[in-house]
């Protein structure tokens, strides 16, 4: 599965999600389930807004993860049916 730079990168609807005071997020599914999000997938997880592509995020943290960082945890993400987006290989 190849994540392509221009695909825009949406979060789902079907949660809560708030910012905690340490930097970090928690984000509970609607079946209960509770991800805790640290500072930099925090990070990610704000530029995952429907207006970001993969390359932005990219660029905006650079300094934190790396490209394959990057889109092993956008897959995370996705699994967990948290974001959604479309890859050029199905």
């Amino acid at each position: 599965m190849i994540l392509s730079g221009t695909n825009r990168v949406p979060r789902r609807t079907t949660f809560f999600w708030r910012p905690d005071e340490d930097g970090t997020i928690t984000v509970v599914r609607q079946d209960g389930v509770v991800f805790k999000l640290n500072e930099t997938e925090a990070l990610v997880w704000r530029l995952c807004d429907g207006n970001n592509s993969i390359s932005e995020i990219e660029h905006h943290i650079a300094n934190y993860y790396n490209e394959s960082e990057l889109k092993d945890f956008l897959k995370e993400l996705k699994k967990a049916q948290l974001i959604m987006y479309h890859h050029d290989n199905p």
